[in-house]
């Protein structure tokens, strides 16, 4: 194997003192947030990983272990309003999901990776003050996808790989559920970010299917 290939491309080294949040402490809007936050941390952490966030035991075991190994020296707990005040100023609009189309979940996904902004649902929208575009053409300030009245998840996707083909990675393809959160953190926080794909998802919440390298 070429040593520029790897099966999963590595982040730089991890700051010296992690700022890190437990998602199991979201009170309201849980999944909602979820989503948000963890797409979040995919770009907050391209420059160099300063946000854990905390989904599961094993995320702890793993945070944990890199104390234990040098990796880093200490953890900042934050609460979620913490989080955001710290890091929201690094993300420059929003994407706004559609309830009724699923698909949408994975194309705010890569919107916001790659024009550096926020994935957020019409239920927490509000509370965030970033720019949203209003028109259809004008996805690079953000962009309510709502206002695309599509009407299948097939035309999502169409739509965006129409748009964003030359600027998503070559590294990944991931098959996953819109509803799934894990890996978004992981695939948003690539220079250029993965394909999104789903298949038969709508109407569900499960874990993601994988990722192809």
């Amino acid at each position: 194997m070429p040593r520029n290939l790897t099966i999963l491309p590595k982040s730089r080294p991890p700051a010296r003192s992690l700022a890190a949040m437990r998602l199991e402490e979201l009170t309201s809007h849980n999944w909602d947030m979820r989503l948000t936050l963890t797409c979040l941390e995919g770009i907050v952490n391209r420059s160099q990983p300063r946000l854990y966030l905390v989904q599961d035991r094993y995320d702890e075991l793993w945070l944990d272990r890199l104390r234990e190994r040098g990796d880093i020296n200490g953890i900042e707990w934050l609460e979620v309003g913490q989080v955001f005040e710290r890091f929201l100023p690094e993300v420059r609009q929003m994407f706004v999901t559609d309830p009724g189309i699923p698909a949408s979940i994975n194309v705010a996904t890569m919107l916001a990776a790659v024009s550096g902004g926020l994935v957020a649902t019409p239920e927490t929208a509000a509370q965030y003050d970033l720019a949203i575009g209003a028109l259809p053409d004008s996805w690079n300030t953000g962009l309510d996808l709502r206002t695309m009245n599509w009407k299948k998840n097939v035309e999502a996707y169409r739509w965006v790989y129409q748009r964003l083909w030359d600027r998503l990675s070559r590294q990944a393809v991931a098959i996953l559920d819109p509803y799934a959160i894990g890996l978004r953190d992981y695939l948003s926080s690539r220079v250029q970010n993965s394909h999104l794909m789903d298949f038969g998802s709508a109407g569900r919440r499960a874990e993601p299917a994988g990722i192809l390298p």
